[in-house]
């Protein structure tokens, strides 16, 4: 299995922190976002390559942090795009690396702006038993911040029976994070759905269409978890995670 790490985003709602940083490499808890990301990443068995995707932009930053952090296993691949206008978008992108580098395998996808302090080997153990898409789930806690996700209903089975995108009205605090496990037949199913129109930029669309046609299934992380995609995200897990003082 791969890992794919997306960072392939200019960071417009951060610019105050980001103007010239890819938002992965801001600073948490004295490491970057994606040393967090990959030391999870790194500690699992089943992944045998890390590949972060990212753009012409900023691939050289990120070149020099693998470098720097030792990363064996990490390859920095850039998609075509250097500014905003001509980005794929994060399921573009996968679609891109998908044709361009062949991945004729599973993968687990992650979201280069999810900060959070659980293990992800529970959830390798559940796909091992599913071996159907699975979307990481957690629980907010609260309906009025649920408005700014995809909000997740589950079956008694824990396969996804509702999916909706920002919804005004949200009937649940469980809300889609951008972590997937995807069965390599599933990265068919991708370019079907971006064949048809589909929304290249959110993967929240694809969950809700491909959920439609196939079983998909929600599992739910535990501890603390932060989407620093704003400015008051970033502040939030910054002020959550900061170093013990000695």
């Amino acid at each position: 299995m791969k890992a794919v790490v997306l960072a392939g985003g200019y960071a417009k709602r951060l610019q105050h922190f980001s103007k010239n940083i890819s938002k992965p490499l801001l600073p948490i808890k004295g490491r970057t976002i994606i040393d967090h990301i990959v030391e999870k990443l790194i500690s699992l068995n089943e992944i045998r390559e890390i590949i972060v995707l990212t753009n012409r932009k900023f691939a050289g930053q990120f070149r020099e942090w693998a470098l720097k952090g030792g990363y064996e296993r990490v390859e920095v691949v850039a998609e075509p795009s250097r500014n905003e206008e001509e980005k794929l978008g994060s399921l573009g992108a996968i679609a891109w690396l998908a044709s361009t580098r062949g991945l004729e395998e599973d993968c687990l996808i992650i979201g280069g702006d999810n900060v959070f302090t659980s293990s992800l080997e529970p959830l390798m153990e559940y796909y091992g038993k599913v071996k159907a898409p699975i979307i990481v789930v957690y629980d907010l806690k609260s309906r009025k911040q649920a408005r700014e996700y995809s909000v997740v209903k589950l079956g008694s089975d824990s396969k996804v029976v509702s999916f909706v995108e920002k919804p005004e009205k949200p009937d649940s605090t469980l809300i889609g994070t951008c972590i997937y496990v995807m069965p390599k037949e599933t990265l068919g199913m991708l370019r079907r759905y971006l064949e048809e129109g589909g929304n290249p930029d959110s993967p929240g669309y694809f969950i809700q269409w491909l959920h439609s046609r196939t079983g998909v299934y929600g599992y739910k992380l535990e501890g603390q978890w932060y989407d620093v995609g704003k400015p008051e995200t970033y502040l939030k897990a910054r002020e959550a995670f900061q170093p013990e003082k000695g």
